[in-house]
């Protein structure tokens, strides 16, 4: 993809852009910092409702950066072969540069304010990895991703006459930008790959996980594929009666029993504390006696071979992996129904008053921007969260996308239903 994405938007940038497409992209570039805002107060105005806790951050950027390139780009090589777009001819091109152009604002904030979230919503004692947020940094990070590049360099080779040595009529560098012209329109398949390679990913990090729970281990080889789905069946039942007795029994992960353990840093011998007080700090501070020593808290049933115990912040990744039932169901009624409804309010307003800049004829330019509107959260999230070493936030991700995928096939068909209505597609 860091290939063939580049190469689809110096193609479709380069060879066809006009003063018509260059004001689209202002537009869509502008509606992209309108719709992180909503995302971003929709986010943080549910959060306490949702009882996110010790996940507030996760949760945030959740309901805040949608999928902005892989599901768009595939809903549009269909949409724009329909309807009054059929016989547009540019009209993909088009769309492939409003996409991109989206993202330029996505980008820059999804590597700076995201980190951010995580880091000032993090649960005291978790030690993140440290990230530079100079501006420099930023930049150079937001940059350092080739289809960001690409948008730039592409609308250079478009304005100038750097293009007519790719393409037109007989240039100079025609076998180049044929290559480069191939490339691209292998783009959207590659991504429809990497979508679906990263929700197995989820699906099978999910199933690890439960089974660790439960305690069980996985089919053994050799298991028909018939057998492994009866043991993926069973095991699914069982989790679910057991998380259903649990949670009538009043008993979270939160309030399952817990230990504070406490680890002397000079001499790394780690020792419980029977009756610690509520307002007990957690993570690295100082005992009585002034030692240095790191506290932690460990469920009850991994408490063997305390006298080995790893780190503060790895202990407290296994106290709560997943989101709650009741904070997944907050996180998909605010991402895929109240952003997508205050943002289709938003600008069908700008469009009864026809502001300028922020609407448009151009059909496409609007499917463009009320489709990114309605669109499930951004797998990119997961790298900000390796990044940081947030394993639980990576692991609430993984099992927040094999529920909210699948469910945005629902709710995106009402939202695609008046988006053509709306655009005139």
């Amino acid at each position: 993809m860091y290939l063939l994405s580049p190469c689809l938007l110096l193609y479709t940038l380069g060879s066809g852009l006009t003063v018509e497409t260059l004001s689209g992209t202002a537009t869509a570039v502008i509606w992209s910092c309108v719709q992180l805002c909503v995302g971003l107060i929709v986010g943080y105005s549910t959060r306490k409702f949702a009882r996110a806790e010790d996940l507030e951050g996760v949760y945030l950027i959740s309901c805040t950066w949608g999928n902005s390139v892989s599901l768009p780009l595939l809903l549009l090589t269909s949409l724009v072969g329909q309807g009054s777009l059929r016989e547009d001819k540019g009209a993909f091109q088009r769309a492939v540069s409003y996409c991109f152009s989206y993202t330029i604002p996505w980008w820059f904030t999804i590597y700076s304010v995201s980190f951010e979230i995580i880091r000032k919503m993090a649960v005291k004692g978790v030690e993140l990895s440290p990230l530079d947020d100079s501006f420099y940094a930023v930049v150079k990070r937001t940059l350092s991703q080739p289809p960001v590049a690409a948008v730039f360099i592409g609308i250079i080779v478009g304005l100038t006459p750097i293009k007519y040595l790719f393409w037109g009529e007989k240039p100079l560098l025609e076998g180049m930008g044929s290559v480069i012209q191939l490339l691209g329109q292998g783009s959207v398949p590659c991504a429809n790959v990497v979508l679906a390679g990263s929700l197995h990913s989820a699906v099978s990090s999910f199933i690890t996980e439960t089974r660790r729970w439960m305690g069980e281990e996985g089919p053994q080889e050799g298991t028909s594929f018939f057998g492994r789905v009866v043991s993926l069946s069973s095991l699914i039942v069982r989790a679910l009666r057991r998380y259903t007795t649990e949670a009538e029994a009043g008993a979270t992960v939160h309030d399952r029993p817990v230990i504070l353990v406490e680890e002397d840093a000079s001499t790394s011998v780690s020792t419980a504390i029977p009756s610690p007080s509520a307002e007990v700090d957690i993570g690295k501070t100082s005992n009585d006696s002034g030692s240095e020593v790191v506290r932690t808290v460990v469920r009850e049933e991994e408490s063997s071979g305390i006298e080995a115990l790893p780190k503060a912040h790895q202990l407290l990744m296994k106290a709560n992996s997943f989101f709650s039932f009741h904070t997944t169901s907050c996180l998909l009624l605010s991402r895929l129904v109240l952003v997508p409804a205050i943002n289709f309010l938003f600008f069908k307003l700008a469009q009864d008053a026809q502001m300028p800049m922020l609407t448009s004829s151009d059909p496409v330019l609007t499917l463009v921007i009320l489709l990114q509107a309605c669109m499930p959260s951004a797998q990119t999230l997961l790298i900000v969260t390796s990044n940081l070493k947030d394993e639980r936030g990576s692991k609430a991700l993984s099992f927040l996308f094999i529920v909210m995928y699948p469910l945005s096939c629902v709710t995106l068909l009402p939202w695609l239903m008046a988006a053509i209505s709306m655009s005139g597609a």
